[in-house]
């Protein structure tokens, strides 16, 4: 569909899925221009939406009226924003470069069992902690996971 970008999430690879929405209901095949890996794509996806909502085709939809380097653009910027809000929230001494991260391997999945959150979830949250450091932040993280769980559940 040219001149249109479809920005979503998805849990598959983003070529299967692509392929996956290729099917005979659509003019053109669709192509990954780009993708991004997230510890938390719903609220990507929900900013990322937000800030291009003047040119959204149709509302429910996911298709825009952007280019899709412009929309790269803004996905990798708002995510990197992401990032670096958590980040700075809890870690006033470290900073955060090319959101590489690194931090004990142990650390991530004793936390993450902890809190009954996905390991990929911590590693893409936290640079260079004290497993001390990373309660706080943690729990805020699944609060926050657990109230969109719940707005949700009383939309549908």
């Amino acid at each position: 569909m040219p001149g249109l970008v479809k920005i979503g999430m998805t849990k598959d690879d983003p070529e299967v899925r692509a392929q996956q929405l290729s099917t005979t209901g659509v003019p053109s095949h669709f192509r990954v221009h780009g993708s991004v890996y997230t510890f938390d794509p719903a609220y990507l996806e929900s900013i990322v939406h937000e800030a291009f909502a003047a040119q959204r085709v149709a509302s429910g939809r996911e298709f825009f009226s952007v280019s899709p380097d412009e929309a790269l653009d803004k996905i990798e910027e708002m995510h990197k924003e992401m990032i670096e809000g958590v980040v700075e929230e809890f870690l006033e001494t470290h900073c955060l470069v090319d959101l590489l991260l690194a931090i004990d391997v142990d650390v991530i999945f004793q936390k993450a069992n902890d809190l009954d959150i996905p390991p990929y979830d911590v590693a893409g949250v936290f640079e260079e902690m004290h497993a001390a450091e990373m309660a706080p932040a943690l729990e805020r993280l699944k609060a926050k996971k657990s109230e969109r769980k719940n707005k949700r559940k009383a939309i549908q």
